[in-house]
């Protein structure tokens, strides 16, 4: 569960959202939208710890981010899925390698890491490449490769800051129906994103939610 109490969040100095309050609760699925530079981003990163509200206060499952020590922050991510805009692939090891790295953070089985590794790759139809580097993948593919792993474990929050970027609408649709076939009532997923039609294809019974002029509105409906 994901709590924003009264929460200011300002970039450069400015404030992107001022005095913010919601409450996203497992089994939800939140599309946050809002036009380029409205502050998608910076609230995402909010959400993991990565920035600190200058007002208000962010509780993520019962933990105040606004005063969690640093130290504390590794363990609490570990339960979190964080897809980037960029994969974010490590360039020195190679499709299955990146996969089982991520896992090994969260997994304490070696033959587990394997399996889910394999799964999730199968299951964004990646199996044929867990050998390649990501310097021969496309971009699209690198990506895929990127939201893959950060599900891998079956987190209890995902949290995705434009998972589909620049990426053409065939590829789009894969990712968005990726992530829904991970979805179930014990999870929580929050996917800023521009390519909203799209993503509510996938999502249909989404809460969405948009940041603009500084405040958080919730959609009265989706139809």
């Amino acid at each position: 569960m994901i709590e924003l109490n009264n929460v200011t969040i300002a970039h450069r100095g400015l404030p992107v959202l001022r005095e913010g309050t919601a409450r996203f609760n497992p089994g939800e699925a939140i599309l946050l939208t809002g036009p380029t530079g409205s502050g998608k981003t910076s609230l995402i990163r909010a959400l993991y710890g990565d920035i600190k509200p200058s007002e208000g206060s962010i509780n993520v499952n019962g933990v105040n981010l606004s005063t969690i020590s640093p130290g504390k922050l590794p363990a609490l991510r570990r339960k979190m899925g964080i897809i980037f805009q960029d994969d974010r692939l490590l360039y020195d090891r190679n499709v299955f390698e990146n996969m089982r790295f991520a896992l090994s953070i969260r997994v304490g089985s070696t033959s587990e890491i394997n399996r889910l590794a394999l799964q999730a790759l199968a299951d964004i139809g990646l199996s044929h490449l867990r050998s390649k580097h990501p310097d021969q993948l496309s971009g699209g593919e690198a990506q895929r490769v990127g939201v893959a792993r950060a599900v891998s474990s079956s987190p209890d929050i995902i949290l995705a800051d434009e998972p589909t970027g620049d990426l053409d609408p065939e590829t789009t649709d894969e990712i968005f129906r990726f992530l829904a076939s991970r979805r179930t009532s014990e999870n929580l997923f929050v996917i800023a994103t521009h390519d909203y039609e799209r993503a509510l294809q996938a999502f249909p019974d989404a809460r969405t939610v948009r940041l603009e002029g500084d405040r958080l509105e919730e959609a009265v409906s989706n139809s």
